[in-house]
């Protein structure tokens, strides 16, 4: 089992969002939270805790609110269909890893460790990392693809976005067109040739300006988000010691409370965060 490491994850990150700025209107990202009906998790003496209210990227947009467990044989298992999928999660400044899975294949270890912020060796701690991407797979065949989450040291779920592919009814309407095209070639005046050849050359004109426009545009966005998150490092200060995964949670019909300043940050207003564009939330 090889652990995922920050740069295969920046890049899963880019490929999401240049996926999302090229505009391919054949495909749409959806969001599945931590208590979406999608993900089904064990019970009994393997239980998870959870968020007394489903999150979303409205009211929780830096993930503090997660699915856990410490218990070995706890499996969260998010069934879907499309040709990507990407887990999400904050990191901690201490050792915590999580094993993931597609489709029955091995386990990859998720390494959640914050290595910008010194290991004290504490055992407790708030999350130091907003969410993001911490594993992801891409190039899926188009069909129902099952993920499982399972404990390493911890098993967490904050949430997960996946790609829904190209619907497969345009193939069959492109056939159709083609062929209820007639077999011979009609006649063709010099005005109609003219006409077509304009119009080839504006479509032609028209691709290359929006492809140049597209290309700023993703390179502006990619600027921009890396300059907030440096800004953001430099503002995030070091939360008070509580349990790594304090909020308020359920553990079948237990349920406790912690102070609601745990995940504030030296008094700071959370940002208000968008969420990832074309990404709907799974109902």
């Amino acid at each position: 089992m090889q652990p995922f490491h920050a740069p295969t994850m920046v890049l899963a990150s880019i490929v999401l969002v240049l996926s999302v700025a090229l505009g391919v209107t054949s495909q749409r990202n959806i969001t599945v939270q931590e208590l979406d009906p999608s993900i089904t998790y064990t019970t009994g003496d393997q239980g998870w805790s959870f968020p007394s209210n489903n999150s979303d990227s409205a009211s929780d947009p830096t993930g503090q609110l997660f699915a856990l467990t410490q218990n070995d044989g706890a499996i969260a298992t998010l069934v879907f269909n499309g040709t990507a999928v990407y887990y999400f999660s904050p990191l901690w400044p201490m050792k915590i890893f999580t094993r993931l899975s597609i489709d029955g294949g091995p386990d990859e270890l998720v390494d959640l460790e914050d290595y910008s912020t010194p290991d004290t060796g504490q055992t407790i701690s708030g999350i130091t990392q907003f969410t993001g991407v911490r594993w992801a797979k891409t190039g899926l065949e188009n069909k129902t693809h099952e993920v499982q989450v399972k404990v390493g040291n911890w098993a967490v779920v904050e949430h997960f976005v996946y790609t829904i592919g190209a619907l497969q009814g345009s193939e069959g309407s492109s056939d159709a067109s083609q062929t209820s095209a007639p077999s011979t070639p009609l006649p063709t005046s010099n005005n109609d040739r003219s006409a077509a050849s304009s119009n080839n050359t504006a479509a032609i004109a028209g691709g290359a300006v929006g492809g140049v426009l597209g290309t700023l545009a993703i390179l502006a966005a990619l600027y921009l988000l890396v300059r907030y998150r440096k800004k953001q490092a430099r503002k995030l200060a070091r939360p008070a010691l509580i349990a790594p995964f304090s909020a308020t949670v359920q553990n079948d019909s237990t349920s406790w409370n912690h102070s609601a300043s745990a995940f504030s940050w030296a008094g700071r207003r959370k940002r208000d965060i968008e969420p990832p564009p074309y990404t709907e939330i799974q109902s």
